[in-house]
């Protein structure tokens, strides 16, 4: 048996995935197949077979192609002259010969073309961890250059973060709808019935005409909200499309990965077409995605900040050592506050962060990066300087309060609460002695007689009990003083006790362990010696 003829009654036209291409192949006399015959066709990187049905005894095959995914052929025809296969018998039990069987013929007059739906071929971002508020590009591919018809084509003027629209050129606008083009982020759409929309926080652009498509690729995290929108950015007419998600607080996954691959709504609904081939629009399946972002990057997405730290503790540094707590003094150097955290959450990129009355000092002081970790259970931040003037220069004399604050890995980090507050006083002044001074009369003084004095300092002060020496051979002594800048001081005549017969009573020594309510150590001493003019002891 011999084919004759191939025909199709489908012409003219574009078919895409699902829509079925008839074929009649016939014969010069009656056949009969035997198991499955095929007509291979020629659809691009992968040839399809149309399918025959079984016939007995008659002169025409019926046969039928169906287009998938990936498909594609500018003009539809078989793939050679040998295409048709099979076990085809005349009644005389004659096989048919598919060498050469299809000489001659072809159905490439009717003009049928093949474009089949777009198909991913991969989606990818930037690695990483992120935090509320950071927005995730995703780069999806396409085997081809595609571009979208959306649903409406408008345009406007924009004042301020107002666009109002001036005419609809195609399709309708419906709420809801992300707008691409011309428009800057949070915008609001005002059409000329009072209808408002907001613009999609994703949007980034400035003026003109703009075009409303509901395109999205739906994203999934493990914990509520379940389910984001990835909106539409950018790459019509190209064969990789931008989307672009933004992390929402409450949202966490381990490896982000992507829903349904597209949701395309809207009145009327977005559809597709290839860049280089308008005629053709076909919507997108949402079944052909083939290759998955939580199987091409490993996105992890958290929102929880890590707990405050409890418990600070403050210590100065310096030489000497300051016994007051929580106070600064001329003779520090640096500070340290340490405090307790519980799964601080920073892990290899977070740290700690100082606060000097609620505020970060400037430049920041920050922990390295990964210091403290997911396993430390205490935190040392210090202020770094190096000398008494840097750390004087960062910390005002006064009353203040450090505090810190955890930073996680993510991008943006989440931050914890603040650590409750440590109130500290900065005082980097000495207390100096102003003067000395004694009530009693000038004269000669005689056994039992005490002289008293008095030093006065510039601040109040603390200090131990005193002994100075006298020129008599005998001790002065002073009383200690509890946050007070007056010490009290005496000299009691005994017998003996005598000064010289033109001299007058003088004491001579230093104070020793003043220092102010701060700690800062005495700077300007008593004078040494101290003279009690006209006064002359004469105890014999």
């Amino acid at each position: 048996p011999k084919v004759v003829s191939i025909t199709t009654t489908t012409s003219n036209v574009t078919v895409s995935v699902g829509t079925s291409v008839p074929f009649t192949v016939t014969f010069d006399e009656p056949v009969t197949t035997t198991g499955t015959s095929n007509l291979l066709l020629e659809t691009g990187a992968t040839d399809r077979n149309a399918t025959c049905a079984a016939v007995t005894n008659v002169l025409v095959l019926s046969c039928s192609y169906t287009p998938t995914g990936g498909d594609v052929a500018e003009v539809l025809d078989f793939q050679s002259v040998s295409a048709l296969t099979g076990t085809i018998r005349d009644q005389a039990f004659n096989n048919y010969v598919a060498t050469n069987g299809l000489a001659g013929l072809s159905v490439g007059s009717n003009k049928v073309k093949v474009d089949t739906d777009p198909y991913v071929t991969g989606i990818t971002s930037a690695n990483g961890t992120y935090g509320v508020g950071w927005v995730v590009d995703l780069d999806v591919a396409f085997p081809r250059p595609m571009t979208i018809v959306p649903n409406a084509v408008v345009t406007g003027a924009i004042s301020g973060t107002t666009l109002t629209v001036t005419t609809v050129q195609s399709g309708t606008l419906a709420i809801g709808q992300a707008l691409y083009g011309s428009v800057a982020a949070g915008t609001t759409i005002t059409a000329g019935s009072g209808t408002s929309w907001t613009v999609s926080p994703s949007q980034d652009v400035s003026s003109g005409t703009i075009s409303a498509t509901a395109l999205t690729l739906p994203i999934t995290s493990t914990t509520a909200p379940t389910t984001s929108q990835a909106y539409y950015v950018s790459g019509d007419t190209t064969a990789s499309f931008k989307f672009r998600y933004i992390v929402q607080a409450g949202q966490s996954s381990t490896d982000l990965a992507n829903g349904t691959p597209f949701v395309c709504g809207g009145t009327p609904s977005c559809t597709w077409i290839r860049a280089l081939d308008p005629s053709v629009t076909n919507q997108l399946p949402s079944a052909l995605s083939t290759t998955l972002l939580s199987a091409a990057r490993a996105i992890v997405i958290d929102t929880t900040a890590p707990s405050a730290p409890t418990a600070p503790v403050f210590t100065a540094t310096g030489i000497p050592t300051n016994p007051v707590a929580n106070s600064l003094i001329s003779t520090d150097t640096n500070l340290t506050m340490t405090a307790t955290i519980t799964a601080a959450q920073v892990g290899t990129l977070g740290y700690a962060e100082l606060l000097l009355d609620g505020s970060p000092f400037s430049p920041a002081v920050k922990t390295n990066p990964g210091t403290p970790t997911n396993a430390a259970t205490s935190l040392s931040i210090s202020l770094g300087t190096v000398s008494a003037a840097q750390l004087q220069a960062r910390i005002a004399a006064g009353t203040h309060t450090l505090s810190v604050r955890l930073y996680d890995s993510a991008t943006p980090p989440n931050v914890s609460a603040t650590s409750a507050p440590v109130t500290i006083t900065a005082d980097y002044t000495a207390p100096n002695v102003v003067s000395t001074a004694t009530t009693q009369a000038a004269g000669s003084v005689t056994v039992g007689t005490t002289i008293p004095f008095t030093v006065t300092f510039t601040e109040a002060v603390n200090a131990p009990s005193q002994t100075l020496a006298a020129n008599t051979g005998r001790s002065a002594t002073c009383n200690a003083v509890s946050a007070s800048n007056t010490m009290s001081c005496s000299y009691y005549v005994q017998t003996g006790d005598y000064s010289g017969l033109n001299t007058d009573l003088q004491v001579t020594g230093s104070l020793t362990g003043v220092t102010d309510l701060a700690g800062n150590s005495l700077g300007t001493n008593i004078p040494n010696p101290f003279t009690f003019t006209g006064v002359k002891v004469d105890g014999r």
